[in-house]
C-alpha cells in the first residue's frame, strides 16, 4: 500500500513539475500543490 501511494505521489509530483514549467501562472501551480497535499493526507489517513 505504501508503495502504491508513493508511486502515485511521484507521478503527481512529476506531472505538476512539468505543468509548472509550461505555465506562467504561479497561482495555478500553488493550487495544484495544495490539491496534491490534501489528497496525500487523505490517502495516508485511510
Amino acid at each position: 500500500m505504501c508503495h502504491l501511494i508513493g508511486s502515485i505521489r511521484l507521478e503527481a509530483m512529476i506531472t505538476i513539475a512539468r505543468y509548472g514549467r509550461t505555465t506562467r501562472h504561479r497561482a495555478q501551480r500553488a493550487i495544484a500543490m495544495t490539491v496534491l497535499f490534501v489528497v496525500t493526507i487523505r490517502t495516508a489517513s485511510f
